[in-house]
């Protein structure tokens, strides 16, 4: 997991590998406040942004997700969130498992979850060794409008 804030990105962009790179350029380059919601191409089905807008719940309404094929970068573009984060490891406890048809896996309650605050501005990225449980309240529940890139490993 990588977080940050999209501010930073022309003086670290040469840290992260060049598809991650891609992805936070395009939301360097674009006001996600004025995209449409819904899917957007960049490459296909080899990377695409997800534009959402919904307000945040208590973490146990959320469930942990963690995927094989993409890497996520979500971004705030506006409002505040939680974003709960583990390592993935064997032992998790498998509540629903979807990854041949959506490339999404659950998990029941974590135990060793970290949360992350993301705020406007800010970014985290997420890979498939990471558990993530995005959307969770900070505080108050508020409206949060966030661009999600699906990057797949296939181009790594």
């Amino acid at each position: 997991m990588i977080a940050g804030d999209i501010r930073h990105f022309k003086t670290e962009s040469g840290l992260f590998p060049a598809v991650v790179a891609k992805g936070l350029e395009y939301i360097a380059a674009n006001d996600i406040a004025l995209l449409p919601a819904g899917r957007i191409e960049i490459e296909g089905d080899r990377m695409f942004v997800l534009v959402q807008d919904y307000t945040t719940v208590p973490a146990e309404q959320k469930r942990p997700e963690a995927h094989d094929r993409f890497i996520d970068i979500q971004y705030i573009a506006s409002g505040e969130e939680e974003i709960g984060w583990c390592v993935r490891r064997e032992n998790l406890s498998i509540a629903e498992d979807l990854r041949r048809d959506k490339d999404v896996i659950f998990y029941r309650d974590l135990n060793e979850e970290t949360g992350l605050v993301l705020s406007a501005g800010m970014y985290a990225v997420f890979f498939p060794g990471d558990v993530h449980r995005p959307g969770c309240v900070h505080g108050k529940p508020q409206a949060v409008r966030k661009a999600v890139i699906k990057i797949s490993m296939d181009l790594l």
